[in-house]
């Protein structure tokens, strides 16, 4: 805001003819240019470390966040891979206990059989 002001009072002191009111106003201008870059430059250098600092913290997190989340997979596909191996003893013991069934079923009929044999000859 001083800078427009400033430039706004040089170019009245050029409408005006001063040629030395003119070149101090021009020098004030540019100093108040020139403070204005380094104070821009300043501002936009703290916002740089503050947004790297930001920007570190940001991927020390995502990098723990992976960490869990490998770990979680990992439980996870533990946790799946027992099950899997649980339920195929399962199978295996639901298949065995069909097989004891028929097996015990041909032996049935067989006794019934011998004993309608045995029945008959009585």
């Amino acid at each position: 805001q001083q800078q427009a002001k400033t430039f706004q009072a040089t170019m009245d002191a050029a409408k005006s003819g001063s040629a030395s009111q003119v070149s101090e106003l021009m020098q004030r201008h540019q100093a108040e240019v020139r403070s204005l870059e380094e104070a821009h430059a300043r501002a936009l250098s703290s916002v740089r470390n503050e947004l790297g600092g930001d920007l570190a913290r940001l991927e020390v997190q995502l990098a723990a966040a992976n960490r869990e989340t490998v770990a979680e997979r990992d439980q996870r596909l533990a946790t799946e891979n027992a099950m899997a191996a649980t339920m195929a003893g399962l199978k295996r013991d639901l298949e065995d206990r069909d097989s004891s069934v028929d097996q015990l079923e041909r032996q049935l009929k067989a006794s019934k059989l011998e004993c309608t044999e045995l029945h008959a000859q009585v």
